[in-house]
């Protein structure tokens, strides 16, 4: 035997042993078959098979008596169809393309003949992934992936994640069990149920899990998540002034500053300008943590009337708790820039005849050379004030830093005394009800 007649025999094989399967179903079915005798049938041309089973299939159509049936009858002959296709139009394929054409047409023409008796056999629609699988993803149903924070466990699927961070796979690269362990301080159990929702819905609704409540907290475990794509969400809304104005803002800057996150403290910090003496009026400023305190008085964007104000409300900080807080006390003052102030008034600092604890305080070694540099850039900026470079170079002959500018009220209002700042402040809080 050729090796091309051994190819063709290997070949029809196959056709063979589906034929055989076909004797099954013809006789469940209870067709006669058009040829009784198998050995003959074995030597029927390919064609001439899937004319045999057609014919026989469409003509005894009224005895399809089952849906289970019918379904089995048609996956053996679709077999046969499939196994006829990969032999006769195969690329090694040497019959001229006429035939193959017209074989192939045949087949087509037999493939829509079942067709049509399948549209008749009541045959249920199949359910499309594009509903299985957002069933399976929002309810969470067989989730691969156990996250656990605390005590509190949740479910996810793995697929999902890995389209959005690539945390959780280097997570359980090295695990028997995929079981997350994620810490409470970056990210709580309601956080990360929060940033799964936004990962499983649509832009427009995703961003129905971000609110001015919890963005602090998803902006921090996006983060350590490695979520850029929501980090990039975070910053914009964060970004946006019509919806943190300056009181929203100074309370998302208490939130950064309790999840320790400086970058959002940095977003929120220029926001605060005129409501900086608001804040200084309430019962908060004085219960403030030494950090916040430090970044509020040494912001350049804080609006006050003068550089006086800062300076008592540094003093309104210090007082509350002395005892406690004059261990910060050079540090705070360090943020005071003493040479915005004339000559005059820091002379008065250093006297203070009205306060006898200010007085106290400003003479301190480290304060007092401040207030005394303060003096001598004050006097320089004074006698340079029209000439920036000659100030320059005289503030570096000193050692001494030319301050930057607040923003400053149009007004002119001064406090000359520091029971005249507590007033006015007094005045704000009854103004806007403060507690």
């Amino acid at each position: 035997m050729t090796s091309e007649s051994s190819s063709k025999s290997s070949k029809r094989e196959p056709l063979v042993l589906e034929l055989s399967s076909l004797e099954k179903v013809v006789e469940e079915l209870d067709i006669e078959p058009i040829i009784n005798n198998k050995n003959d049938r074995t030597k029927i041309m390919k064609d001439e098979q899937v004319k045999f089973f057609t014919e026989t299939f469409i003509a005894d159509e009224k005895n399809l008596v089952s849906d289970a049936t019918f379904s089995k009858a048609y996956g053996e002959y679709q077999k046969i169809i499939d196994a006829c296709e990969i032999e006769e139009f195969s690329c090694n394929s040497t019959e001229p393309s006429s035939k193959q054409d017209g074989d192939k047409q045949e087949l087509t023409d037999c493939k829509a003949q079942a067709m049509d008796i399948l549209d008749g056999a009541n045959v249920p629609e199949k359910t499309g992934l594009d509903k299985l699988v957002p069933y399976h993803l929002f309810n969470c149903i067989n989730p691969d992936i156990l996250i656990k924070i605390n005590e509190a466990e949740f479910g996810v699927h793995r697929p999902l994640l890995k389209l959005y961070t690539s945390f959780f796979e280097e997570a359980v690269a090295d695990m028997d069990e995929c079981i997350v362990t994620l810490p409470e301080n970056k990210v709580k159990m309601e956080i990360f149920q929060a940033i799964y929702s936004w990962m499983l819905h649509e832009s427009d609704d995703a961003l129905n899990f971000i609110d001015r409540k919890n963005i602090a907290n998803v902006f921090v475990a996006a983060k350590f998540l490695k979520i850029q794509e929501l980090v990039a969400t975070c910053k914009t809304i964060l970004e946006c002034k019509d919806l943190f104005n300056e009181m929203t803002a100074f309370s998302l800057l208490m939130e950064a500053y309790n999840v320790d996150d400086t970058e959002m403290q940095i977003l929120m910090l220029p926001r605060i300008q005129s409501v900086f003496l608001h804040i200084v009026s309430s019962s908060l400023f004085v219960n403030l943590p030494i950090e916040v305190v430090l970044k509020l008085i040494g912001s350049d964007y804080i609006q006050v009337h003068s550089e006086l104000e800062v300076f008592y409300s540094a003093i309104r900080w210090l007082l509350h708790d002395w005892p406690t807080r004059s261990y910060h006390a050079n540090r705070v003052m360090n943020q005071i820039r003493f040479a915005l102030l004339k000559p005059s008034q820091l002379i008065d600092l250093k006297r203070c005849p009205d306060s006898p604890m200010i007085k106290f305080i400003t003479n301190g070694k480290d304060i007092l050379k401040l207030i005394d540099d303060g003096i001598a850039l004050s006097v320089k900026m004074e006698s340079y004030g029209g000439s920036p470079d000659m100030l320059k170079e005289e503030c570096e002959k000193l050692g001494l830093r030319i301050p930057s500018q607040r923003c400053w009220f149009e007004d002119s209002m001064q406090h000359q005394t520091y029971e005249e700042f507590i007033q006015s402040l007094e005045t704000i809080r009854r103004q806007h009800h403060y507690s």
